[in-house]
């Protein structure tokens, strides 16, 4: 599937295709993102309308369709000392894509596109999430921090590992 796919970033006017993206996600991995399927599932058009106003989302499509495979969102951070920071976020590749070089094109996308308005990119993960954490690693991104109990799913709770990569600009 590595050439059978395409990024792009979402339009205005795609919030019902970002929602069916999102809630996927959220009911394949609950336990990788901070908000939960029964919240996002209600949502308004108006939410996912204000998502891709407010952010670069991007997604991967198989070739000339809109079934979306794959999901990551870049925003940044406006506030005068903290401008220079960006945060990568919602990152889902569906399992029938895992492997297949979409996720590492999700990321460099985001990347390339936040690397003309910021200067380093944060993240969080799932501690013990290996595949993720690998992955990150490889897309330049170093562990600086621990966020014991970041996150609680179905009554447990997951430490959070925080991630950040420095990007290059002249």
């Amino acid at each position: 599937m590595d050439s059978a796919f395409e990024i792009r970033r979402f339009e205005a006017g795609e919030a019902a295709l970002l929602k069916k993206i999102r809630l996927a996600a959220l009911q394949d991995t609950p336990a990788a993102f901070g908000a939960t399927f029964d919240q996002e599932r209600i949502e308004p058009d108006a939410f996912w309308e204000g998502w891709i106003a407010g952010t670069a989302t991007f997604a991967a499509f198989t070739a000339g369709s809109t079934d979306a495979g794959g999901l990551v969102v870049f925003s940044r951070n406006r506030h005068g000392n903290l401008a220079h920071r960006g945060n990568l976020g919602a990152m889902y590749v569906a399992p029938h894509w895992r492997g297949t070089g979409v996720a590492a094109k999700l990321v460099a996308t985001a990347l390339a596109h936040a690397s003309g308005l910021v200067r380093q990119v944060h993240l969080s993960v799932t501690a013990g999430n290996v595949r993720a954490e690998r992955f990150y690693r490889r897309m330049g991104f170093v562990e600086y921090g621990r966020e014991p109990a970041g996150l609680r799913c179905a009554g447990v709770d997951y430490d959070v590992l925080l991630m950040a990569c420095k990007l290059d600009r002249p």
